[in-house]
């Protein structure tokens, strides 16, 4: 039997979700001590701020990722000499059991 894999954007009623899976990041990239990310501040800034953006990666309806990305200008070459925006895409695949 296939799993049933799923990519889907992050809504607000998935704060808690995403602030999880930073946080199990965090703890597989032994950098739990630096998490100061909190629900209010992943809802300002991804729901009513716009300046970030999460995808949910599921299996079986389970969250088993996320890939949190935001527009930038000029960060980096060749984006530095052309005036674009570009993107950084932070965390862009996390695979972690029993969130």
């Amino acid at each position: 039997m296939s799993a049933d894999f799923r990519i889907r954007t992050a809504t607000p009623a998935d704060v808690p979700l995403i602030l999880r899976l930073i946080r199990a990041l965090a703890v597989y990239e032994k950098m739990e001590d630096r998490v100061v990310a909190t629900e209010d501040l992943l809802n300002e800034w991804i729901f009513e701020k716009k300046i970030a953006n999460v995808l949910i990666a599921e299996v079986d309806g389970s969250a088993v990722g996320f890939a949190l990305w935001f527009h930038n200008y000029d960060h980096s070459f060749p984006l530095r000499y052309k005036a674009q925006k570009g993107y950084e895409i932070q965390n862009r695949h996390a695979a972690f059991k029993n969130l």
